[in-house]
């Protein structure tokens, strides 16, 4: 790919004990097909020997900003505060970007005006760089983007670039939220502003650590069913604040009796037609009923699995594996 424009790029990497895996982090940088950018290292106040790992480069785009413990979101802040790029990407001090990351997501800015938010595919590797075989693959198209910004968080945060003038009209990350969806409610307000979308191909590695957030915190999936719940309370307002909470988390595996498991579906079936409706009402059918089935499906595959471990009732054992067999098939269909 040829890039014929070449806009800078600012990218934001906040450390924090961070010793074992920066340098093949930054490396990865260095070794981008794309050259026009400037890299802000944010130390949050390491007590290991990050920073002597990160003195070892001497390139004059990377910039060092040290300052004391204080979270992930104020570093990313104060990043921003400093760059200069057109745009902004991300870059985690564990994660790989594989080396035509950069040039093939500002050619696609660049080609697609309308994408304020542009994510990648992510391979998942290991604490040693080796693969796990497993993979992020997210949805690609804006509609659907959208919509699941309501339930979860499609996007590997240190995959992403997005326009500069995003800080302007969305502002930037909230440290007030819990710092596990910090992102996710950032791409939320984001995708109320702007087109969004992912890069169908493989162009990150995501190293999953047992130390890593989502597997040292046991209340990981009620955080995220909260963040779920309040983005959805944003577009439907007040009315229906009981439901909302409940059916998000019950989207996140929370437990229901099997009294309540038909009428749980059918009240989250018309709380996601309603979500779809507000977000892309210009959509054709097709597209619609395509998003409301998938959501219904993963709904419905919590429920299921929920039930059939406690119950032997054979209708649930096989609404359970005909969605199961369904959501199997999605992952098969190719991207458009």
């Amino acid at each position: 790919m040829i890039v014929k424009e070449y806009p800078l790029v600012s990218i934001l990497l906040p450390v924090y004990n961070a010793e074992l895996f920066i340098s093949d982090s930054i490396q990865s940088i260095l070794d981008q097909t794309y050259s026009n950018w400037e890299m802000i290292i944010v130390d949050d106040g390491s007590t290991d020997h990050t920073l002597k790992a990160v003195d070892v480069f001497k390139d004059k785009r990377i910039q060092l900003l040290k300052k004391s413990n204080s979270g992930m979101a104020d570093s990313l802040n104060k990043a921003m505060a400093m760059a200069k790029g057109d745009y902004i990407a991300r870059q985690d001090a564990d994660d790989i970007s594989l080396p035509e990351r950069l040039e093939k997501q500002i050619g696609f800015m660049l080609k697609n005006k309308g994408i304020g938010l542009l994510g990648t595919w992510s391979g998942i590797i290991n604490e040693r760089g080796e693969s796990t075989g497993q993979f992020h693959k997210h949805p690609l198209s804006s509609p659907e983007l959208k919509c699941d910004l309501f339930f979860d968080n499609p996007f590997v945060h240190s995959s992403v670039i997005f326009k500069r003038n995003i800080i302007d009209d969305c502002g930037v990350y909230d440290s007030t939220v819990n710092s596990l969806v910090q992102d996710f409610e950032y791409w939320f307000r984001i995708s109320r502003k702007y087109d969004i979308a992912n890069i169908g191909e493989v162009l990150h590695q995501y190293r999953q650590l047992k130390s890593g957030i989502s597997f040292s915190t046991t209340d990981f999936n009620a955080v995220v069913a909260k963040q779920s719940a309040a983005n959805m309370k944003k577009v439907l307002g007040t009315t229906e604040r009981q439901d909302i909470d409940i059916l998000a988390f019950a989207y996140h595996g929370a437990a229901i009796t099997n009294e309540q498991g038909k009428k749980t579906v059918k009240r989250f079936k018309g709380l996601v037609e309603e979500l779809v409706e507000k977000t892309i009402p210009d959509e054709d059918k097709k597209v619609k009923t395509g998003i409301i089935n998938k959501h219904l499906a993963v709904f419905c595959k919590q429920r299921y699995n929920k039930l059939i471990k406690d119950n032997n009732n054979s209708f649930f054992k096989k609404t359970y594996f005909k969605i199961s067999r369904e959501l199997w098939l999605m992952t098969k269909a190719k991207p458009k």
